[in-house]
């Protein structure tokens, strides 16, 4: 509903000076603060958002999305990469390589009798929920976005553990 008085992120940017608009006397006063949000956006100092921020905030402020869910935006972008969404591990071609995505909503760092770090990740794409494993090379690599909340894409090794189709990651974006 908000958007009816200009850009979202012009609203955010504008925040604290709320109380400027509730006491603005003056159209000027109006002015110099709509010629100072212009100023701020020329000099790139006000991100525009993006529809997967707006959902973010949406979320955040009310408790649900509007304008876009990230799982949606998120699905997309996997399938824009040549991806599959919604495949379980066990429709996947045993030996096969697929990229695939979605929100990390568990995360369970493991160590090797080696002792060397690694973990299992498990990711939902909106329609399936995977479990990943990430071997040392890939964990050290990938554990600044293995964190419940995330969203990732994953290119995945499809293999055989116990007479059932495993991922194990190859890298983590």
């Amino acid at each position: 509903s908000f958007d009816l008085f200009g850009h979202r992120e012009e609203i955010l940017y504008r925040v604290r000076d709320v109380n400027k608009y509730a006491k603005a006397e003056s159209t000027v006063k109006l002015q110099e603060i709509k010629e100072e949000y212009e100023e701020a956006r020329r000099n790139n100092q006000i991100k525009e958002l993006s529809p997967l921020d707006m959902g973010m905030l949406e979320y955040e402020t009310i408790g649900f999305y509007v304008t876009a869910d990230p799982i949606d935006i998120i699905s997309e972008e996997i399938r824009m990469r040549g991806g599959t969404v919604g495949l379980h591990a066990n429709q996947m071609r045993l030996n096969g390589k697929y990229y695939i995505g979605g929100q990390v909503y568990n995360m369970h760092p493991h160590q090797t009798a080696k002792g060397d770090k690694m973990g299992f990740m498990a990711v939902d794409d909106g329609q399936v929920n995977h479990e990943i494993t990430l071997f040392p090379a890939v964990y050290a690599k990938a554990i600044k976005w293995m964190e419940e909340g995330y969203y990732v894409g994953v290119t995945v090794d499809v293999g055989s553990y116990r007479n059932q189709h495993s991922l194990s990651a190859i890298s983590v974006e």
